[in-house]
């Protein structure tokens, strides 16, 4: 299976999606307001990535800030993600921000109570 990226633009964050090392990367700003057309791709990667997943696999969420519109896109992506974790797939979230970004940790608190799979939050000083 290739690999996916798309390179970061004035808004939208990286997208970086690894199947040879499990690795899934969303790094940057996201100000898209219409999220459908940048999500969708990302999602068709990963149903079809699911049929052969690396036994671990971690989504890394690197935003120094999302929109509302980025937020619920954000969601989706890690609801799909926790549906292959509820069928035994091995995936982790770790959440990256910034210690004094109230928001970004406010938002990693939601995910860990909306979603079983596990959500490390990395805090940066």
């Amino acid at each position: 299976m290739k690999t996916f990226l798309l390179e970061a633009t004035e808004d939208s964050p990286l997208v970086y999606l690894n199947a040879d090392k499990g690795e899934l990367v969303l790094r940057g700003r996201s100000y898209k307001e219409d999220t459908l057309p940048f999500q969708k791709p990302i999602i068709d990667w990963l149903r079809n990535y699911v049929q052969k997943p690396r036994p671990y696999n971690s989504f890394k969420i690197e935003l120094d800030y999302i929109n509302s519109a980025s937020h619920q896109m954000v969601l989706s992506i890690v609801s799909e993600l926790n549906k292959y974790f509820i069928l035994g797939k091995n995936f982790e979230v770790i959440w990256t921000y910034q210690k004094e970004d109230e928001y970004m940790e406010d938002l990693a608190q939601e995910m860990k109570e909306m979603f079983d799979l596990p959500i490390k939050e990395l805090v940066l000083v």
